[in-house]
């Protein structure tokens, strides 16, 4: 066979030019396949190269078949080998053999290019979505801005309404004293026109013992005086009203002087309610110590007395004093041998927040044994607080 045909100028010829490519001729037609060419590098064993001529012998048949052999190996030296068969004769065959690491150099550096510029197209973006984030922000703080103009441009007359519906009547007084403006519901209160109040002085409007003088005492020191209780006299009524005042020093602009606000609380109508409460109260205090039977009120979680009717003298002998003074009363007063079942079904309903009833013998203060009945109702926590508390009339 001459040299020129068939293998040999596939053996001369290397085609890839790389620094690991190698190009080996090998010969399958001898008792085992075996190298021709001279080996690049060094040989891991005769078992490697053995194994690297096992992988190639079936190439070189498909080769010879036309079929494609490309694909990767473990070469002679036992290292991951990229390779093709370039040619095959009878018995023979060429094989082109590169490191997978450099075969796929181009690739990963492909990749890499990619990389950055996926980088930079995601930057750029960034750029642009932050550039349009900004011009969205300058126009919300423009529509704010517009909003914020239109509200300080009706602050005035909402700030009028506003004082118009407050309960409390409100003066605004100059630094002499003279009434700037009145709310409606202080001229309400004090029977005036506003035409009467506007420009005249506070002592022609209501008199006040100390009034005026706290009054400068704020103009004075800016330091706002809280709660003070005065006797309104009416001039124009000839009468006289209880009243709470506050006293507080404002300055409507900068370069304006300094003002008075008088926030002023008629208390006619609360005296009027305070004393209805009482009389209720007392009402109610009547009909619970009248009744045949001990009330009492108790922390269900305690259950400690808040409140026991003089019944319960009556009834036990015990003073009240010992029923509210002492925690655990609620328990020594039940005889011992009904002592632990009453307390525990007491708990056991109070727990399920339900309404109960309870018939066990008690001990009176001289050690006499009476039967009672405890007719309890639970208040729910939500009216009564975190403690809730169960109260019992008995007989």
């Amino acid at each position: 066979m001459r040299p020129e045909t068939r293998l040999f100028p596939l053996l001369t010829d290397n085609t890839v030019p790389t620094r690991t490519v190698e190009t080996l001729l090998f010969r399958t037609d001898g008792p085992k396949p075996s190298y021709v060419s001279p080996l690049k590098g060094d040989s891991a064993g005769w078992s490697a190269i053995d194994r690297s001529l096992e992988t190639l012998a079936p190439m070189a048949r498909r080769a010879a078949n036309g079929r494609d052999t490309f694909g990767e190996m473990l070469d002679y030296r036992a290292a991951p080998r990229s390779r093709r068969h370039a040619g095959s004769c009878p018995g023979w065959g060429l094989v082109v053999k590169v490191d997978r690491e450099e075969a796929l150099a181009d690739f990963y550096q492909a990749g890499r290019l990619a990389g950055f510029a996926a980088g930079f197209l995601t930057l750029a973006l960034a750029g642009l979505l932050f550039s349009l984030w900004r011009q969205g922000q300058r126009a919300t703080l423009l529509r704010e801005q517009i909003k914020q103009e239109r509200a300080i441009f009706n602050l005035k007359g909402y700030a009028e309404k506003i004082v118009a519906s407050v309960p409390s009547g409100l003066l605004v007084l100059a630094a002499d004293l003279r009434v700037l403006s009145a709310n409606r519901s202080f001229l309400e209160s004090f029977f005036l026109r506003r035409d009467d109040a506007m420009g005249r002085g506070l002592e022609e409007l209501v008199r006040a013992e100390g009034l005026a003088r706290r009054a400068r005492e704020v103009m004075q020191s800016g330091q706002a005086q809280s709660d003070l209780p005065f006797d309104f006299y009416l001039p124009h009524r000839h009468e006289t009203r209880p009243v709470r005042v506050t006293i507080t020093s404002i300055r409507i602009e900068e370069q304006e002087d300094a003002r008075l606000l008088l926030i002023v609380e008629d208390l006619s109508e609360e005296e009027r309610l305070q004393a209805a409460r009482k009389e209720s109260e007392k009402r109610f205090q009547d009909l619970v110590q009248g009744l045949d039977a001990i009330v009492w009120e108790a922390d269900a979680a305690s259950l400690r007395f808040s409140f026991v009717s003089q019944r319960a003298q009556t009834v036990l002998g015990f003073p009240t004093e010992r029923w509210l003074a002492e925690p655990d009363f609620f328990s020594t007063r039940i005889h011992p041998e009904d002592r632990a079942k009453v307390v525990a079904t007491c708990r056991a309903a109070l727990a399920r927040g339900e309404d109960h009833e309870l018939e066990y013998r008690a001990l009176r203060s001289n050690g006499n044994v009476v039967w009672l009945r405890d007719i309890v109702h639970v208040v729910p926590p939500r009216r009564a607080g975190p403690g809730s508390s169960a109260a019992s009339p008995w007989t």
